[in-house]
C-alpha cells in the first residue's frame, strides 16, 4: 500500500509536468513516455526487492530462490522480446493480430510466478493494479481533455486512432502488458531481495 501511494504520487507529479511542459529529459511527451526520469515503471525492481525481503523475513520465501529468479528472468526476457518484436518489425498490417498473440501471451508467462512464488506473485499483482490504476485514469482523462500527454499516445504504427478505440487499446496495453511486466521484474528483483534477507527466526531457504 505504501508502494501503491508513492507510485501514485509520482504518476501526479508527471502528469503536472507534462501539463505544464517542464523539462522533456524528466517529463517527456511522447508515445511511451521516451525514458523520462520521472516515471513509474523505474519504482518496480525497487518495490519487488523490497516485498522479496519482506516476504523472506517472514518465511515466506520461494521453495528455491534461484528457480524463481530464473523463471521470472526469463519470462520477463520473452516479453520484452515479444513486445520489442511487434512494435519495431510487425507490419502495420498484421499488427492487430500480434497484438492480439501479445496481450493474451504476456500475461500467461506472468502466472509462472504464481507457480515458483505464490505469495510473491499476489503481492506484486496487488502493486501492479494499484500502480497502474492511476495511470488508466490519466489515460481517460488526458484523451476526453485533449491534454497532448504521453499517456494518450499510441506507438505511431497504429496511426490515427478515434478517441474510443484509442482508450480502448491503452487500456489492454496497461492490464495485459504492464502489470504482467511488474510481476515479472518485480518478481526477479523480489529473489535477489530474498537472497539478502535471512528468515526470522532461522536461515530459512
Amino acid at each position: 500500500m505504501i508502494a501503491g501511494l508513492v507510485t501514485f504520487l509520482i504518476t501526479s507529479v508527471r502528469l503536472v509536468g507534462e501539463l505544464l511542459h517542464w523539462d522533456a529529459k524528466y517529463f517527456g511527451e511522447q508515445a511511451g513516455g521516451g525514458f523520462a526520469l520521472v516515471g513509474i515503471v523505474w519504482l518496480v525492481p525497487l518495490v519487488g526487492f523490497a516485498i522479496g525481503r519482506k516476504l523472506k523475513g517472514a518465511g515466506h520465501g520461494p521453495s528455491s530462490v534461484w528457480l524463481a529468479f530464473v523463471v521470472a528472468l526469463l519470462g520477463l526476457a520473452a516479453v520484452m522480446s515479444g513486445a520489442f518484436y511487434v512494435f519495431k518489425k510487425v507490419p502495420v498490417e498484421t499488427l492487430p493480430n500480434w497484438m492480439t498473440y501479445l496481450s493474451y501471451g504476456a500475461p500467461a508467462v506472468a502466472l509462472l510466478i504464481l507457480l515458483v512464488w505464490p505469495r510473491a506473485f499476489f503481492a506484486l499483482l496487488l502493486y501492479g493494479v494499484l500502480a497502474r490504476g492511476p495511470v488508466i485514469g490519466a489515460q481517460y482523462l488526458s484523451i476526453r481533455q485533449n491534454w497532448d500527454t504521453h499517456y494518450e499516445k499510441l506507438d505511431p504504427k497504429f496511426g490515427q486512432v478515434a478517441p474510443a478505440e484509442k482508450e480502448k487499446k491503452l487500456l489492454v496495453s496497461q492490464v495485459s502488458l504492464w502489470i504482467p511486466f511488474t510481476i515479472l521484474c518485480g518478481a526477479a528483483a523480489a529473489a535477489v531481495g530474498a537472497l539478502t534477507k535471512r528468515r526470522s527466526g532461522g536461515i530459512g531457504h
